[in-house]
């Protein structure tokens, strides 16, 4: 509830702060003509586009116990998704890409760590995914280490530290 109403909370300043843009960009343009105001306008713009320029860097996720895609069989590959964490208007999930091996057993191939909804003002920084097979081989054991990052406006205000975990 408390991430809905974050995010809720980050909307209504987003739009607050458009209109206060609008606002100052008339007000610019009264006092010095269009040219100022559309030099406003894209300066703007210009810092809107520069928020996301270096994610992939910055989200490199460390994976374990994953088995090559060579040494599983292509007509074998499957794909599960797993709820790691359901709140009301988002999720988070793991999403596991797994075969069979020349013994028969199930083999995780990839993991990826995932979050869907409204998520507005949240950011899921994963940091570790280990995956195991079960000893009989029938489930997968996991652990997810991450950062969920509490943003308003774009700038994160607190970093809250979160680890899922399913063993046997």
């Amino acid at each position: 509830m408390l991430q809905l109403l974050w995010s809720a909370l980050n909307v209504a300043l987003l739009i607050y702060f458009i209109v206060l843009c609008f606002r100052a960009a008339k007000l610019i343009r009264e006092n010095s003509g269009l040219f100022a105001s559309i030099l406003f306008g894209l300066g703007l713009l210009s810092f809107m586009g520069q928020s996301g320029k270096d994610k992939n860097a910055k989200n490199q996720v460390v994976k374990q116990g994953l088995t090559s895609q060579d040494k599983a069989d292509p007509a074998s590959v499957r794909h599960t998704y797993i709820d790691l964490e359901k709140s009301l208007g988002n999720s988070m999930a793991l999403s596991i890409l797994y075969g069979k091996d020349s013994t028969g057993k199930r083999v995780p191939i990839d993991a990826h760590s995932i979050r869907n909804g409204f998520v507005g003002g949240l950011e899921w920084v994963p940091h570790r995914i280990l995956v195991n097979t079960t000893a009989d081989g029938s489930d997968f054991n996991y652990t997810v280490d991450g950062m969920l990052q509490w943003k308003l406006l774009g700038v994160t205000v607190y970093h809250q530290a979160k680890k899922f975990k399913k063993a046997e």
